[in-house]
């Protein structure tokens, strides 16, 4: 029975994952992404494709969102960059510990 009850908890957790990968799946084909026709098929001759910008198809890696005005080609602010950064530290750390959270409110039986 104790062989049995193991195996349980195992299948129990499958289960579980495979219900939240379902319900991610199901949110994605409600609201599917839909890919702009600017960056459709790539065919020759098509305006727009992947890797085709206005510096002649280098990508920086650095968000236009980040350029400021006025400055020149490639220059971003760094303030901005960094706020953003300090942003998402807080929103991990909250996360962090709401998870902490739960683990102490819904102890996982640990498997030998």
């Amino acid at each position: 029975v104790e062989e049995l009850r193991a195996g349980n908890w195992g299948l129990v957790g499958q289960v579980e994952s495979l219900r939240r990968h379902l319900g991610l799946v199901k949110g994605v084909l409600r609201s599917p992404i839909v890919i702009p026709r600017v960056f459709g098929d790539g065919g020759e001759g098509e305006e727009g494709g992947f890797g085709e910008g206005e510096d002649g198809g280098e990508d920086s890696g650095v968000d236009d969102v980040f350029e400021v005005e006025g400055e020149g080609e490639g220059v971003f602010e760094h303030e901005v960059w960094q706020a953003d950064v300090q942003a998402l530290m807080q929103e991990l750390g909250l996360f962090k510990r709401k998870v902490a959270d739960d683990k102490e409110r819904f102890p996982h039986p640990v498997e030998a």
